[in-house]
C-alpha cells in the first residue's frame, strides 16, 4: 500500500500497485515537464489554467484550456510547458486491458461501446479533442473516482467499478476522436518487460534487499556492461532467480532497465549539450551508436537528432530542470 503523498508528488511521479490495469493522477505543475513516451495510453485532462503541450513524435505543439483532453496512443512522447499553474489529471491504461475491454467487450453488457476498438485503433497516435459542455462535468467526476482509488491503493480490490468508470471515460472521449489507418500500438503482444521505456507500476521499494542493490548499481554504472550472472552474484541469487525476482520488483528485464536508464541520460544530454549524438551514446555506455539510436527511438519514438531538432529548444527556457525528460516518469524507485 502507499500513501497520498507518493501518489500525488510535485514532480509528477506516480506509484501505482502491480497489476493494475489503469491508473490515474491529479498534477498541479509550474515548471515543465519535458516530454516522455510511456508505453501505456495516456489521457491528460486539462482541469485548470493554460499550457503549451508538446505532443506527436514530430514535436507538434498545441495550447490548451479547460475542457481539452490530449488523447495519447502507447509510445507517443508527450511534454506539458504551464502558462502560469496549471491543474492536470492524467489517466493511463494499460494496451492489454484496452483491447480485451473494447475489442472483445460483450455488446449486451457494454451497449455503449459497440464500435469504440475501431475508433481507438485507427485514432491518430496523438490529438486535442474538446470536451468542454455537457460531458466535461462527467469527465472530471469519473477522473476523481480513478483518482482517488489510485491514492487509497484500492484499484485491484474494487476493480469493478474502477473498470466501469475508466471505460466510460474512453466512450465519452472515442467519439471526437480524429481517426485514420489502424497505428497497430495496441498490439496484443506488447512485450513491456523486454521494452526500454519507463515502467508504468511497481510497488514503493522492491521486496528484496538483493534487487534493491542492483537496481542502485545499475543507475550508478550505467555505461559499464554486466552479465546477468555478475548482475546475479550483487543479488546472491542465481541467475534464473534473479531474471524472475527483478523481472517481478522492477517491471523491467535488466538489459531493458538498464538501456532505460541510459536513454534517460541520453535524453538529457541532447537537451543539455550540443555533443555529437556518437559522442552521447559512448558516454552514457553504447559502443555502437546505430544500436543507440535503435534502443532510443524504440523508447522516446524518434531518433536522438530528431529528438534534439523537436525538443532542445525547452533547455534554454526558464524554470527547466536539469531531469525534466523523466520528470513526470512513473517508476518503482522514483528514477
Amino acid at each position: 500500500m502507499f500513501s497520498a503523498e507518493s501518489a500525488n508528488r510535485s514532480d509528477g511521479r506516480l506509484f501505482v500497485e502491480v497489476g493494475a490495469p489503469f491508473c490515474g493522477q491529479d498534477l498541479a505543475l509550474r515548471n515543465r515537464l519535458a516530454p516522455v513516451a510511456y508505453d501505456w495510453m495516456e489521457v491528460v485532462l486539462i482541469r485548470e489554467g493554460t499550457c503549451e503541450v508538446i505532443h506527436r513524435r514530430d514535436g507538434a505543439r498545441n495550447m490548451v484550456r479547460p475542457g481539452h483532453v490530449v488523447v495519447l496512443m502507447p509510445n507517443v512522447p508527450c511534454g506539458i510547458v504551464p502558462e502560469g499553474q496549471v491543474r492536470v489529471t492524467r489517466l493511463f491504461y494499460r494496451p492489454p486491458f484496452v483491447v480485451q475491454q473494447l475489442r472483445w467487450a460483450d455488446p449486451t453488457a457494454t451497449p455503449h461501446m459497440l464500435g469504440a476498438w475501431s475508433r481507438f485503433e485507427r485514432a491518430k497516435p496523438s490529438q486535442v479533442v474538446d470536451l468542454a459542455g455537457d460531458y466535461w462535468p462527467e469527465l472530471i467526476g469519473l477522473a476523481a473516482s480513478l483518482v482517488g482509488l489510485t491514492r487509497a491503493g484500492w484499484l485491484r480490490s474494487q476493480h469493478l467499478s474502477a473498470a466501469g468508470w475508466a471505460l466510460r471515460v474512453l466512450g465519452v472521449i472515442e467519439n471526437k476522436l480524429a481517426v485514420g489507418r489502424a497505428h497497430g500500438l495496441f498490439a496484443a503482444d506488447h512485450n513491456l518487460v523486454n521494452r526500454p521505456t519507463e515502467p508504468a507500476f511497481g510497488k514503493l521499494r522492491p521486496l528484496h534487499e538483493g534487487i534493491s542493490l542492483v537496481v542502485d548499481r545499475l543507475r550508478e554504472q550505467h555505461a559499464e556492461h554486466h552479465t546477468v550472472a555478475e548482475l546475479a552474484s550483487w543479488a546472491n541469487l542465481s541467475p534464473s532467480q534473479f531474471r524472475r525476482r527483478f523481472v517481478q520488483q522492477v517491471g523491467k528485464t535488466p538489459k531493458a532497465y538498464q538501456d532505460m536508464i541510459r536513454v534517460r541520460r541520453m535524453a538529457e544530454l541532447l537537451l543539455t549539450t550540443e555533443l555529437p549524438v556518437a559522442r552521447i551514446a559512448a558516454v552514457v555506455g553504447w559502443l555502437d551508436p546505430s544500436r543507440a539510436a535503435q534502443v532510443f527511438k524504440e523508447a522516446a519514438g524518434m531518433t536522438p537528432l530528431g529528438y534534439r531538432r523537436s525538443f532542445g529548444v525547452i533547455a534554454d527556457r526558464p524554470g527547466y530542470a536539469e531531469d525534466a525528460m523523466f520528470g513526470a516518469v512513473m517508476t518503482t524507485f522514483g528514477i
